[in-house]
């Protein structure tokens, strides 16, 4: 986990900058939405000065804790930045905190592995089918490489 991001709540907005290697943005404001279009449509949008960069939804720690969990997008970024806007305990600051999802992780390896997947299953390759796992602890070893996890899977 990385702290990108420090803001300040004044009223409904926070206000604040991001900062990561490649990104430094100051004057971002997190702002309520007044005109939802529907339950699922984020209740705030992320601006860097004029530009919309993100939305961001309210969320639970399973401590109780509320936070803000924005998504942030751009085309300069080369994928989209997901984090959390906790506040600091006994300040009246925030700081928007970002790790990798495991999702991300998983998108190369998926790459990597259909055209082994495509191969077996033209009988190219003797290799267990396998398919990328969306939980991580039902990951197999295929004997493949020990740094790729597959789910064991045989083709119908």
């Amino acid at each position: 986990m990385a702290n990108i991001g420090n803001f300040k709540k004044s009223g409904n907005e926070y206000t604040g900058s991001i900062t990561t290697l490649t990104v430094q943005a100051k004057n971002v404001r997190i702002v309520p939405e007044e005109t939802r279009s529907n339950d699922n449509a984020p209740p705030h949008r992320v601006f860097a000065v004029r530009v919309e960069i993100g939305a961001a939804w309210d969320k639970r720690s399973n401590e109780g804790r509320d936070y803000l969990g924005p998504k942030l997008d751009n085309p300069n970024f080369t994928a989209p930045i997901y984090a959390d806007l906790f506040d600091d305990e006994g300040a009246e600051s925030f700081s928007l905190i970002w790790s990798r999802s495991m999702a991300s992780l998983r998108q190369p390896l998926r790459k990597q592995l259909k055209p082994l997947e495509k191969a077996y299953f033209r009988g190219n390759i003797s290799v267990p089918a396998a398919r990328i796992c969306d939980k991580p602890q039902v990951w197999a070893h295929s004997g493949l490489s020990r740094q790729q996890p597959f789910c064991a899977a045989r083709p119908r």
